[in-house]
């Protein structure tokens, strides 16, 4: 969704016929300039013996340069007055200002993808860490798979609902958490900014101890079991909340909004009319998706 809008935002700045959109076109062409010279410096620094005219042409591009880094740093400046750019433009933001932004008791995740190898940064108010994810991404994606097939699959074009797999759940817990499973047993608030496959599997669904799992075993070994029972399964959205980031930034941007000014709470209820016929693509009297 975040990437979408910010490339129908993207086509609205380079196509519209504002000055936001001529700045944003200007911008973008001196990109391009930057990149292309910053190539022909590479290249004409790497010649060994160079001749005098080529040794003239690095001098005059090191020059040319300078004044486009320096042209595309006034465009930047002028952009960022609007707010259109400022949702495309990416933008560093200091650990100590996330850090400073954390409230008692809450934790800011962040996945990271890097190549093939997976990074964590945990936060929180006292201090930061960084953390290397044991497999990279493959084992990730792998584990992400299997877990979404044990809650339901497609099977002779039937959803199909399976008993969800405790065991990944646990090991896959300890692969993201187990170096600060301690940290995370304090934190009353989670922020989990996902990545790579972590993006399709909420986290709250992950499993914080062994007790739950290994009593969930000892019921399966009964005749009348129910695989479905999950009783006293300590998952890591139970104590807690855990809210999904789309990147820190976006999270400051959030916690900086003014709250409701309303004196009471709201609860809207309604009665929807069947359509009388069902277009293609709707849901009429039955819901199309599963449990």
């Amino acid at each position: 969704g975040v990437a979408q809008t910010q490339a129908i935002l993207a086509r609205e700045l380079s196509e519209g016929n504002d000055e936001a959109s001529s700045l944003f076109r200007l911008s973008v062409a001196r990109s391009r300039d930057v990149a292309r010279t910053e190539a022909d410096i590479t290249v004409l620094g790497a010649i060994e013996a160079p001749s005098p005219q080529q040794i003239e042409n690095l001098r005059s591009a090191q020059e040319r340069l300078i004044e486009l880094r320096r042209e595309q740093s006034e465009l930047t400046s002028k952009l960022s007055a609007y707010p259109r750019y400022n949702v495309l433009a990416p933008q560093t933001l200091p650990l100590a200002d996330l850090q400073s932004a954390l409230r008692e008791g809450e934790a800011y995740y962040k996945l990271m993808v890097v190549g093939d190898d997976l990074y964590a940064l945990f936060l929180s108010p006292s201090g930061s860490r960084v953390l290397p994810i044991e497999g990279g991404v493959a084992a990730l994606a792998s584990d992400v798979a299997v877990l979404r097939d044990s809650i339901v699959r497609v099977e002779n074009d039937q959803q199909v609902n399976y008993p969800f797999d405790l065991v990944r759940a646990r090991a896959l817990y300890l692969k993201l958490f187990g170096a600060i499973d301690g940290d995370i047993a304090k934190v009353r608030h989670l922020i989990f900014e996902p990545d790579g496959p972590m993006l399709q599997l909420p986290p709250y669904l992950l499993v914080t101890a062994d007790k739950g799992v290994t009593a969930y075993q000892t019921r399966m070994k009964r005749r009348d079991a129910d695989e479905f029972d999950f009783t006293g399964v300590d998952w890591l959205g139970r104590g807690r909340e855990v809210s999904i980031a789309v990147s820190p930034r976006g999270f400051l941007d959030i916690r900086a909004l003014k709250p409701s000014t309303a004196a009471r709470n709201y609860l809207g209820l309604g009665q929807n009319a069947s359509p009388s016929t069902r277009p293609i693509g709707a849901v009429a009297t039955e819901c199309d998706w599963p449990l």
